[in-house]
């Protein structure tokens, strides 16, 4: 039990570390910073008193300070891995284990994370997607996710996190969800604008 726990840390830390080197480029930063629409769905509150929104743009205004940070980098400075950069994450997969701690990850450093789910009312009740956008899509079914209103409607979304897995193994399992469903996901990005896609395997 404890190798498959950190099997899973392991994964959940390099899916976000792929995120983050990407997204570690001043040109990229100053263009999703330039951008402050934010798709209209319904975003649980994180715990306290501040919506997740205004709790996001505090963390996106002040990123973490390592102890060089303030010596070396001086005030204001961008730092790749730990400056939020803002952009808008859509997360599939976000009911496993690893993908539920992606969801968390993400909505701490302040950036705008959606979580897809089958079934919205069933996920209303997870702890660990407060301050995220929880939507309702069919990753077995493409067109479902690019609607108006969808995960991946066209516009609204800047990085896609896949942490899709089949739960049987068995062959039917692996191709409807690591290989189709992995692809739906691909193509419903690449429709949306083409962000970015990071894979968890």
């Amino acid at each position: 039990a404890q190798r498959a726990i950190s099997t899973a840390l392991l994964g959940m830390r390099t899916a976000l570390v792929l995120f983050l080197a990407a997204t570690s480029s001043s040109s990229v930063a100053a263009g999703v910073l330039a951008r402050s629409t934010v798709a209209p769905h319904a975003v649980r509150p994180a715990h306290g008193a501040r919506t997740c929104a205004a709790a996001a743009h505090a963390r996106c205004a002040r990123p973490r300070r390592s102890a060089s940070w303030s010596v070396h980098m001086g005030e204001g400075a961008f730092v790749p891995g730990e400056t939020c950069t803002g952009e808008r994450v859509v997360v599939v997969g976000s009911t496993g284990y690893i993908g539920k701690a992606v969801v968390r990850e993400s909505v701490r450093r302040g950036y705008p994370t959606t979580a897809v789910v089958r079934d919205p009312e069933r996920a209303s009740g997870e702890p660990k997607f407060d301050g995220a956008a929880v939507v309702k899509g069919d990753v077995t079914d493409r067109a479902s996710l690019c609607h108006p209103g969808a995960p991946f409607e066209k516009g609204n979304v800047d990085v896609v996190i896949s942490c899709l897995a089949s739960r049987t193994g068995t062959k039917k399992d692996s191709w409807d969800i690591d290989y189709q469903a992995t692809l739906n996901c691909l193509e419903a990005a690449r429709e949306a604008g083409g962000p970015p896609l990071f894979f968890l395997s």
